[in-house]
């Protein structure tokens, strides 16, 4: 090896690891802003459940495999419920009522 080559051997390995340290920094300062940012979701959830948190049942739609599924949770009894129609859903609420 030539002193020319490895001059040119040595600073292409001096540019590799300027641009892995660049490339490192980056991703850290990303993870850390990734981080702090589900940190705030997290924190921002957990207040607004605490501010709106109350007696009332809470009903989610969803599809699933093409269907439509209401999902129930009664906050008071606690129990969950998945129901297939609209009137099942509606027949668990009032019974609630009246247990």
């Amino acid at each position: 090896m030539t002193g020319y080559t490895r001059y040119t051997h040595e600073a292409q390995l001096d540019l590799n690891r300027q641009q892995l340290e660049k490339t490192l920094k980056r991703s850290q300062t990303e993870f850390a802003k990734n981080a702090i940012a589900q940190l705030f979701s997290r924190l921002g959830s957990t207040l607004l459940n605490l501010l709106i948190e109350s007696d009332q049942p809470r009903v989610r739609v969803r599809e699933a495999n093409g269907e439509t599924v209401w999902q129930a949770y009664d906050p008071v009894s606690r129990h969950q419920a998945a129901f297939n129609s609209e009137e099942e859903l509606r027949a668990w609420l009032e019974q609630r009522y009246y247990q």
